[in-house]
């Protein structure tokens, strides 16, 4: 079966790290392409709502 598009829901855990290691394989292989989706967890408070996402934790999940 060959894959060409690759869809990867990363959240920086040894699951889904393994994921992407497979479906590097794969891609390599095929000659696919990879996207990677990841959610950046925002704070929720009943008073303030959602709060801002600090610039670090988006720096960290760009690396």
């Amino acid at each position: 079966m060959i894959f060409t598009n690759i869809l990867i829901a990363y959240d920086m855990s040894s699951f889904s790290n393994r994921a992407f290691k497979i479906a590097l394989e794969i891609a390599k292989t095929n000659g696919s392409k990879i996207t990677l989706l990841t959610i950046i967890p925002g704070e929720y408070s009943a008073i303030m709502g959602y709060s801002k996402i600090n610039p670090q934790t988006i720096q960290k999940q760009k690396k």
